[in-house]
């Protein structure tokens, strides 16, 4: 049985990314195959606002194929959509 777990997604005020990350940029066809992870995504970067989400196992498996597909760690990545930069953080149940 596959865990469940908590996505975060937080508005990053300063663009200029000090750990070096890369930013991914935002791609409609590759985010829908998670569609919470969209969901969040699209409402942080409009409203400027957190979002947090509680995952399902199988939730928790389609961010990390989509992170996997920007060779991405789900500890935090950074994905621009709309001229703004969310971070998009994956927490996973004990």
């Amino acid at each position: 049985m596959s865990r469940g777990g908590l996505l975060i997604v937080d508005p990053v005020e300063n663009t200029t990314v000090s750990n070096g990350s890369e930013i991914v940029q935002y791609n409609q066809t590759k985010f829908s195959q998670s569609p919470t992870l969209n969901d969040a995504i699209t409402e942080a970067a409009s409203t400027k606002t957190t979002q947090q989400r509680d995952l399902a196992g199988q939730d928790v498996q389609r961010i990390e194929s989509v992170a996997e597909a920007y060779n991405a760690s789900t500890g935090g990545f950074l994905v621009s959509k709309n001229e703004t930069v969310v971070r998009v953080s994956l927490g996973y149940e004990l």
